[in-house]
């Protein structure tokens, strides 16, 4: 069975009481592994406190992004704007997309994950960010056995990217750990800070509390409500920004709609409409001697979203990858639920192709222990007969310590680029042309917790992978065989 990541958007911190004590795997069943596809307004507390965190989801510190994807973990976001205002707190409206496969750990079993949430997000400092454990354990509680320990806490910001907690933050179902009553701050120097009370305040002081309201340091509040499957969003002048109304379990006749008021008094409307799928994989881990088997929901069907058409009535669409090898689904069509291509409403498309490029470990678009994709194939066409080509190489198969690799990247000229990642963070960029001649070479050395960088000679392959908080960057570029400048930024301790 598979586990899939919950869009959590439109749920508010009721009360750490009840986030604590629930464990939604066993609460809502079925419908974690259906959710992550649905613009959803989920009826239980779904992944507050969920162990469900793709840790390479979302707009990662320091990471390298081209196409929508992040080139050291070929994990794929995408933004659909709905509605923007500016006021005393500019505020935006978009469907966010992550699109990724991972694997997750939970009390000794092992699950494949696929994080293809594409969630409704009001953007406007730190609202509607949650608050989510991502282990668990098992102990002896005053007498209990089986006591559900919930730890390594982190903050998910609106793109999916999550921020790590203190370490020494644990809560249970029975009493014998809390939230601790100081106010606690992120350790990646993000500045998000939680209290326990379940409110967050990003580094500029704004506060996102319980209830779904927003303040800035002068009072200025940006607020929601909720009545059945529609929550109405009020902007800093008291007036309605935007009503969403979505649902939990969507049939393919039934569509979610996003309508906000223009300056002419007419309603704008923005629909959703769903298409049947069933989730499968066929990566091929277990046969191949690695913990995660493939998932299989073939029980119930999925409802994936299909179209956006916006108040002018264009229409754009979304398909997901079809499992290879596999064929006559229950419902609908075999997926894995990657995402396969975006047409837009306004002409061009952007399609998205998955494949091993010789990685052993694994099969059909993914190594089964990085969960990178060994060659990811985007094209983009802009509609005017122009179709454009970008391929990928990932090389990181976790078998190098310190976690050193490289992406080779080949543009439709057929130039290669070639990037030294360690870890998330991308170290060096040597631009050829062709395969060659090198144009330009760009060497980025990372400063941790108040640390000096390294000399530039030993960044491109470092012997210790960076890690956050980083406080200083030496970027050293050089162009063909020139001398390099550099470019140093400090970063302010939060």
């Amino acid at each position: 069975m598979a586990r899939f990541a919950v869009g959590l958007s439109l749920v508010h911190l009721q009360s750490f009481n009840s986030i604590f004590k629930t464990d939604c795997r066993k609460e809502c069943g079925l419908a974690v592994r259906r959710l992550s596809f649905l613009f959803a307004l989920p009826l239980c507390l779904v992944g507050i406190g969920s162990a469900q965190v793709d840790p390479s989801a979302g707009i990662q510190m320091f990471s390298t992004r081209e196409n929508n994807v992040d080139l050291a973990t070929s994990s794929i976001t995408v933004n659909f704007p709905i509605r923007s205002k500016t006021g005393k707190i500019p505020v935006s409206f978009s469907l966010v997309g992550n699109y990724h496969v991972y694997g997750e750990t939970i009390l000794g079993i092992h699950f494949l994950n696929v994080a293809a949430a594409l969630q409704p997000q009001l953007q406007a400092h730190d609202y509607g960010y949650s608050i989510k454990y991502t282990n668990q354990q098992t102990t002896e509680c005053n007498g209990v056995q089986n006591d559900h320990i919930f730890y390594d806490y982190v903050i998910i910001d609106q793109t999916g990217a999550s921020h790590p907690l203190p370490t020494t933050i644990k809560t249970d179902n029975d009493g014998c750990f809390t939230w601790p009553t100081t106010p606690q701050t992120t350790t990646d120097g993000s500045g998000l800070t939680a209290t326990n009370a379940g409110t967050i305040y990003d580094k500029s002081g704004v506060e996102y509390a319980t209830g779904g309201t927003l303040t800035d340091s002068d009072g200025a509040a940006i607020s929601s409500s909720t009545s059945g499957n529609t929550a109405t969003y009020t902007d800093t002048l008291g007036a309605t920004f935007l009503t969403a109304t979505v649902y939990s379990h969507p049939a393919l006749s039934t569509s979610d709609t996003y309508v906000y008021t223009d300056a002419s008094g007419n309603n704008q409307t923005y629909t959703v409409a769903y298409k049947e799928y069933t989730l499968r994989s066929n990566f091929g881990c277990a046969t191949l001697g690695y913990v995660y088997p493939d998932y299989n929901d073939s029980s119930a069907p999925a409802y994936l979203p299909y179209t956006i058409t916006d108040p002018n009535g264009a229409v754009t669409t979304l398909t997901y990858e079809a499992t290879p090898g596999v064929s006559g689904a229950p419902y609908g069509a075999y997926t894995t639920g990657r995402i396969a291509s975006i047409t837009f409403g306004s002409g061009g498309s952007i399609t998205y192709a998955y494949s091993q490029n010789g990685d052993s470990q694994g099969q059909n678009g993914m190594d089964c222990v990085t969960f990178v994709v060994p060659k990811l194939t985007v094209t983009v066409n802009d509609n005017n007969g122009n179709s454009s080509p970008y391929i990928y190489m990932n090389s990181d198969t976790g078998a190098a310590s310190p976690n050193n690799f490289t992406v080779t990247k080949t543009d439709p000229g057929s130039n290669e680029t070639l990037f030294n990642f360690s870890g998330e963070y991308q170290t060096q960029a040597k631009y050829y042309q062709g395969t060659g001649t090198v144009l330009k070479t760009a060497i980025t050395c990372y400063g941790v917790s108040g640390a000096a960088p390294p000399s530039r000679a030993n960044c491109p392959t470092p012997t210790t992978t960076p890690s956050l908080p980083i406080t200083e960057t030496d970027v050293y570029t050089s162009l063909g065989s020139s001398s390099y400048n550099e470019v140093r930024t400090t970063f302010l301790p939060l």
